[in-house]
């Protein structure tokens, strides 16, 4: 799996990589954490670890496990291409942001929100009360984490009219109100681990419950996953390819499903001998938004600027 995900990565091309940080479990049989790289709304499996839920953690611990995984990300990603950890509050801890900027990469991770914050002029307050009222936000450079000796770092909160708490947000990306936006890539790991457990591979149906062999299905889940999404890619390539109409500005019946679901209804028509199986195993278009938010702009764009409305008038001699 890792020889397949690298070439991807490396003649892929893509300008930044952004690395997403997860754990899952199995009922309640096993626990995965799990590294994926993040595209186009999707998650693809890069490197995990896997142990038994329920019980204490026996051999090496939580960060051991973590900086392992890291370290064996080494190997796989292509030199000189920037990388961006994203992570929720589990790992808005010190040791998590010291594993990674040890290496060179950035994070952008969430913390809880009475982690405390520095100001340039030493202000010293809990980083929710950068946007204690709804709806607010708040954003500032200095330091983090006073009890492991301050950790520099930028602050962005967003408290939001919908959210129960405020979205705490510590990164070492240039101070930008777009690292809200960014942290929204995050999310993709949680539909890579629906298409894990019931959408795709129904790991939560399976009978697998000895750790040995939970330890190996997770390689061809992963394995298959890059297939899928390959495959749904080419079947975007080929709606992107299609003029539009100009006469939508809703979303598409496409955008109604991801390239995973694509992907797998593809490789069902090839199997059935519905169209001829002319697979192509490579992942283009690196720095394109989720595919919804891709295939609507897709349509959009040719409403406002091909409707009618907007069409420049004849010139007359």
């Amino acid at each position: 799996m890792h020889p397949f995900a690298c070439w991807h990565l490396r003649y892929g091309k893509p300008q930044r990589l952004w690395l997403i940080v997860d754990a899952t479990t199995q009922e309640d049989r096993g626990v995965m954490l799990n590294i994926s790289v993040w595209y186009r709304g999707r998650a693809l499996p890069l490197v995990w670890t896997t142990w038994q839920a329920n019980t204490p953690l026996t051999g090496k611990r939580f960060w051991e496990r973590v900086e392992g995984l890291l370290t064996l990300l080494e190997g796989i990603l292509p030199v000189q291409v920037p990388v961006i950890i994203l992570a929720d509050r589990a790992f808005g801890t010190p040791a998590f942001i010291d594993l990674v900027t040890r290496r060179g990469w950035q994070h952008l991770v969430r913390v809880q929100g009475q982690t405390l914050c520095r100001d340039r002029v030493g202000r010293v307050r809990r980083v929710s009360e950068l946007a204690a009222d709804k709806p607010q936000r708040g954003k500032m450079s200095g330091s983090v984490f006073k009890k492991a000796g301050w950790r520099e770092a930028n602050v962005v909160v967003d408290q939001g009219n919908s959210h129960q708490a405020p979205v705490c947000l510590v990164s070492n990306l240039p101070l930008d109100w777009r690292i809200y936006v960014y942290y929204r890539r995050r999310f993709g790991i949680e539909g890579g681990f629906r298409d894990y457990k019931s959408h795709g591979w129904e790991w939560e149906q399976g009978q697998v419950k000895d750790l040995s062999h939970m330890e190996r299905l997770p390689v061809g889940m992963a394995l298959a996953t890059w297939v899928v999404l390959c495959v749904g890619a080419q079947v975007a390539a080929g709606l992107l390819s299609k003029p539009p109409t100009g006469k939508r500005y809703t979303r598409p019946y496409e955008g109604k499903f991801s390239l995973f679901t694509h992907g797998l209804d593809r490789l069902q028509e090839w199997l059935l001998g519905a169209l001829e199986c002319n697979p192509r195993w490579q992942l283009t278009d690196w720095e394109a938004p989720n595919w919804e938010t891709q295939i609507c702009n897709h349509h959009a764009f040719a409403f406002v600027f091909k409707s009618s409305r907007f069409a420049t008038p004849s010139v007359r001699p």
